[in-house]
C-alpha cells in the first residue's frame, strides 16, 4: 500500500492523504 498526497500537502499527517 502506497500513500499518496495531494499537491500542497506533506507527510502523513496530511489531511488530504489517499491510500492506493
Amino acid at each position: 500500500v502506497e500513500f499518496t498526497v495531494t499537491q500542497g500537502q506533506k507527510g502523513p499527517q496530511a489531511e488530504n492523504i489517499v491510500a492506493v
